[in-house]
Formats: structure tokens, sequence, C-alpha cells
């Protein structure tokens, strides 16, 4: 599977030309030709619907249950053996397993990922796989405090993330309306920790929330709410927070989190 996964350009290219001339022979009334010209066509479009589905096992439990490990599994399956590649379902694949990782809390791990891709694809390309590598990296040093010049990443994230104009996971949402949700609760993060639990915070956290395009993703900013509460020394509301999270994300990093939490304080 890692080989097709690597050279499925060159596969590709090849099953074209072959295509084209077969189109250059059907027109002088060649019946073979015809026939070798339908059975490319759909093979790239049935070997291009097989692939995808093949990268893109777990994510639902992911995004919809919360749960990464079936996500993570997947994409260690389909990459055992493969070398560093930059084909656009590797590069996927590896993009998605940094995910779960960060959801799992192996931060280490997700970060020595992340700086093994980063001579691969440049921080300025325009691509979605590219962005989210880069929203990836600045939510991970987020969560451990590295916040010099974060500001300025946040906003080119935003920017980049424009010039990309396609759909992302979730249906009516695109991937720069996406990554500008990433975006805003980045910015919500590093004014908690810059600034505390202003009051500003709590109404940008909650329209987050009204927007979050899935489940994982309502947990996210329902954790950020429960911390903001903490810090605000509102313990009712902060434990009401901490609950959901642990109740809807028992497989995450953060609801092992918010579950400590509420070991701790009694909830």
């Amino acid at each position: 599977m890692s080989w097709l996964l690597k050279y499925y350009k060159g596969i590709y290219i090849v099953l074209v030309a072959v295509g084209v001339l077969c189109t250059y022979l059907s027109l002088w009334g060649t019946a073979v030709a015809t026939g070798y010209f339908i059975l490319v066509l759909a093979s790239l479009v049935l070997g291009s619907r097989w692939l995808s589905q093949a990268v893109s096992r777990g994510i639902v439990e992911f995004y919809r249950d919360c749960d990464p490990e079936p996500m993570l599994e997947n994409c260690d399956r389909l990459l055992a053996g493969a070398e560093d590649g930059r084909s656009g379902y590797l590069l996927t694949l590896r993009c998605n397993r940094i995910s779960a990782l960060l959801a799992l809390g192996r931060r280490e791990e997700a970060r020595a990922e992340l700086d093994r891709l980063a001579d691969e694809l440049p921080r300025e390309k325009a691509s979605t796989t590219a962005v989210t590598l880069r929203w990836e990296r600045a939510e991970l040093n987020l969560e451990e405090e590295r916040l010099q010049g974060m500001e300025g990443e946040l906003d080119a994230i935003s920017a980049l993330a424009q010039k990309v104009r396609v759909p992302s996971l979730f249906g009516g949402v695109t991937f720069p309306e996406l990554m500008d949700w990433h975006v805003e609760r980045g910015r919500c993060l590093l004014l908690l920790r810059t600034a505390g639990p202003v009051l500003e915070l709590l109404p940008r956290l909650k329209e987050l929330l009204e927007k979050a395009p899935c489940t994982l993703y309502q947990v996210r900013v329902m954790m950020d709410i429960g911390e903001y509460h903490l810090a605000r020394g509102e313990t009712d509301q902060a434990l009401s927070c901490l609950r959901l999270v642990a109740e809807k994300a028992p497989k995450l990093a953060m609801g092992a989190r918010a579950a400590n939490k509420l070991s701790h304080m009694g909830g």
C-alpha cells in the first residue's frame, strides 16, 4: 500500500498518457483503443476514490466521537515502510497522524513529525496540508506556552488560508472559514495565557462554541471555557464544563485532564 501512495502521481501520469494515446487511436475507429480508453478512465476514477477512502479511515471517529486511535492506527498502517515523500496522500496521512498524536497528548512525537516535515513543505506554501501543519505547530506551541511571535504567526496562518479556496471536511464550511475558526481560538488562548481571564474572552469563546463544526471542536472550546472559569475562581461554571469534556472525550488527553481536575475539585 505504501508504495502505491508514494508513486500514485507517476502511475496517474502513465495512465493518462495511455488514455490520451487510446483516445487518439479511437479517433481512427479502433474499437480496442476505445475499450482501453474506457478502462483507463474507470481505473483513474475508481482508484482515486479507493485511495481517498483508505486515507480517510478513522476521521469520522476522530471528529465525531473524539476517538483518535482508529485514525492513528490507519495512518501507522498505511505509512509502514513508506519513505519520505511529497505525494498528496502521504502528506495527508502524516498530517492526520500529527493531529491524532496531539489529541492523545503525545507532544514530543508530534513535534518530531512536524520538524521532519518542515523541509518538505515551505512555510509560505498555500495548500490545505501546509496551512494545517503550520496551525498544528502553532497549537502545540500554545499548549506548551511557547508564545513568542505567536500573534504574528496566527495572522500569517489566516492570510495563507485565504488563498486556499477549497471545501473543508465539514459540509457548508470552506477551508478558509475553518482556519479562521482555529486562528480565533488560538487568539483566545493567547489572550488567556498572557492577559488572564479578561471579561472580553467569554463571549468570544461562546461564539466559537456556537460555530464549532464537530464534536471534537466543541469539546476543545468547552475545555477552554472551563479553564477560563477556573482562572476566575468560578468553580460551579468550571465544574459544568469539565464534566462535559470528561464525558464526551474520555479517549483524549484533554478528557483525561478534565477528569483529573474534577477529581481534585471533588466534582
